[in-house]
This record gives structure tokens, C-alpha cells and sequence, in this order.
């Protein structure tokens, strides 16, 4: 049985679905082992008949719901959301919010989450729905946003970095650098169309843009401090500050 199937004689589909969509690792080929299933659905009424616990996100309507079940004894989570909350999420990260200097400010952990995989959702209902609000998620200040937040994280790192490096601290640089660069690399791979956070999935990501600033040899090569000389750390702190100062200048951001 399809996995559209087993959600709906579990009855967590309902008629009037504008969408349910597979987000996620499995919706892009990247599940391993024990990886459990994501669903989104969304109708243009709130759905409670199925909800077992309720999430918040920032939004008018303060929650979503969540319902879990198995499928093929695969952990299946579906989140409900309401097609309002979609487009009031939308709404945050528009050209217009950007412009005010508001893109992305106000997101929840569980707007975050469901920008990152919302370009890669696998439509189980609503394809052409789900195909509307990719492309206009696509054609928003949404990656833009992401990029520039992470961007802002690595600034930090690398203050960090300096007055560690300033004050002789070198083994607590080093590790403020390796933040920097995971900052600097997430701002990269969301500016090309790929956003996240989650470690697990960086390489991954790194791969999918298949960008020359950074290629994945290259990220792996830093990330696993391969060229480290524990003899003389200050060379590798400054390659790696020196690689995160060239990525962050090819970020691209805004239209």
C-alpha cells in the first residue's frame, strides 16, 4: 500500500486536503536506516479530528497539529496546517518584509523547518497547489533571508574568533573558526536553493548546490581539519578564517 494509502484508512487525510505533502529526508532521497516519515498537510479549515498534540508557531492561529502513526513500522509524524498560516508565513519572508528590514525576523522553529523543505516536498494531494506555493516561496525573499541570518551568525563566530586569537586563546579559536565556517557554509547552500541546519544533512547540501565557491572536497577537507598541524595551529586558523571571509563574499542576497 502507497503511503497515501496507509494515511488515509488511518483517516489523517481530510476531504477538503489543499495539499499533503512528504517533506523531508525520505521527500529527498537522503533517508537513512531509521528515518522516519514527514507529512504536511494543509486545508483551508483547522483539522482536529486525528490531533494528538498541538505545536506553536508565531503566527494568528498560534498552533499547528500533529498526529504520529506507523506505517510499515516506519514513525510517520503528519503536522496540520491551515492553508491561512501558509500564506501568512509567506507573508514574513516577501520582498516587501525584506525591504522593511523584517524577512525571516519573526519565523518559528516550525516555519524554519517547513521553509527548508517546502522546495523539495513530494506531493501525496495537491500537486498543483503544492507546485502554486513552491513557486511562490521560490520567487520570495524566503533563501535570501536564511542566508542572511546565517551570514550574521558567522560575523559573530568571527569576532569571537579574533578576541579568542587576541588573547592567545588559540585552541578556543580554532573552535569558534569551526562554527564560522558551518555558519558561512548554511548562508551559502540557502542563497543556491538549498537551506537548513541540520549537520547530519551539510555535506548533502554542499553537493546539491554544486557550487565552485566551496566544493564538497573542499568542505569535508576543513570540516574534518584534515590539513591541521597541531604543531602549528595558527596556520590552519588562518586558512579557515581566510575560506570563510572568501565564501561570504560570494553570497549572493536579495533579488
Amino acid at each position: 500500500m502507497t503511503l497515501l494509502g496507509h494515511l488515509d484508512q488511518a483517516g489523517l487525510i481530510p476531504e477538503q486536503a489543499l495539499g499533503a505533502l512528504l517533506v523531508g529526508s525520505q521527500a529527498r532521497g537522503w533517508q537513512h536506516a531509521r528515518s522516519d516519515l514527514d507529512v504536511v498537510v494543509v486545508s483551508p479549515n483547522t483539522w482536529t479530528a486525528t490531533v494528538q498534540s498541538q505545536q506553536p508557531v508565531a503566527l494568528t492561529q498560534s498552533s499547528i497539529g500533529v498526529a504520529v502513526t506507523a506505517v510499515d513500522g516506519v514513525l510517520c509524524e503528519v503536522k496540520y496546517w491551515t492553508e491561512a498560516q501558509i500564506l501568512e508565513m509567506l507573508d514574513k519572508v516577501s520582498w516587501a518584509a525584506w525591504d522593511a528590514g523584517n524577512a525571516g525576523a519573526a519565523l518559528s522553529t516550525n516555519e524554519a523547518y517547513l521553509i527548508e523543505r517546502l522546495p523539495h516536498a513530494v506531493a501525496l494531494v495537491g500537486a498543483e497547489w503544492a507546485n502554486d506555493i513552491t513557486d511562490r516561496l521560490r520567487d520570495s525573499a524566503a533563501l535570501s533571508s536564511f542566508a542572511l541570518a546565517c551570514l550574521t551568525r558567522a560575523d559573530y563566530s568571527l569576532d569571537d574568533v579574533s578576541g579568542l586569537w587576541q588573547s592567545g586563546d588559540v585552541r578556543s579559536a580554532l573552535l569558534a573558526a569551526q562554527r564560522a565556517f558551518v555558519h558561512v557554509t548554511d548562508a551559502l547552500t540557502a542563497s543556491l536553493g538549498s537551506p537548513g541546519t541540520d549537520s547530519k544533512w551539510r555535506l548533502r547540501r554542499v553537493e546539491s548546490v554544486n557550487s565552485d565557491t566551496l566544493t564538497a572536497d573542499e568542505f569535508w577537507r576543513l570540516t574534518t581539519m584534515q590539513d591541521f598541524d597541531a604543531q602549528q595551529p595558527e596556520s590552519w586558523l588562518n586558512l579557515l578564517v581566510y575560506r570563510c571571509s572568501q565564501i561570504m563574499l560570494d553570497v549572493r542576497l536579495g533579488r
